[in-house]
């Protein structure tokens, strides 16, 4: 998807404000949304929190790659116990280490799920999503099982996708064997 290029905070602000009276929720989303702002010297909590400060509308949080939950985890617990976010997305994937590793994301998310518990026992009336990849090279039924368990436990919504194999991906090129799409 190319480098990281957030939109300054007060492009994002006047964006909301140009919407005037005509919306009552705001989805901040992108193609990794969690790492809002660190090629500007901010971060997405800070972000959330301005909005949440600045306007009266309900937030839908999409499209936040665990591994930024898990970075910002202390910073957006308070965040996410305002009763303006209405919705909050986490990309999980799958929860096996070994497939995170190769996903080069951290192999965190099962250390997440006390957070989850946590968040959906203080938060009943938000609603938590979730994506999970299916076929991923060397998965295995039961890696893949497991992580239907785990988000089948703690949210409300799950998205599966398969894997999808893109020729300059880093992947494409470790030799792997791929799934048939059937």
């Amino acid at each position: 998807i190319g480098g990281l290029k957030s939109m300054p905070v007060d492009h994002v602000l006047d964006q909301i404000r140009n919407l005037g009276g005509k919306v009552h929720t705001i989805c901040l989303a992108g193609n990794d949304t969690g790492s809002y702002g660190t090629d500007i010297g901010t971060t997405y909590p800070a972000l959330l929190k301005t909005i949440l400060d600045t306007f009266p509308f309900d937030v839908h949080l999409s499209q936040v790659n665990a591994d930024w939950l898990y970075i910002y985890r202390n910073e957006l617990w308070s965040l996410l116990m305002n009763r303006k976010v209405r919705e909050f997305q986490v990309l999980i994937q799958t929860t096996s280490n070994r497939l995170l590793t190769l996903m080069e994301r951290k192999p965190i998310i099962t250390e997440l799920k006390p957070y989850f518990r946590k968040l959906r026992d203080a938060r009943k009336d938000l609603l938590l999503r979730t994506d999970l990849m299916i076929g991923y090279p060397t998965a295995t039924e039961l890696e893949e099982q497991d992580s239907v368990e785990f988000v089948a436990e703690i949210f409300d919504e799950i998205a599966v996708h398969g894997f999808e194999l893109f020729e300059h991906a880093r992947i494409a090129k470790m030799g792997l064997s791929f799934y048939p799409v059937e």
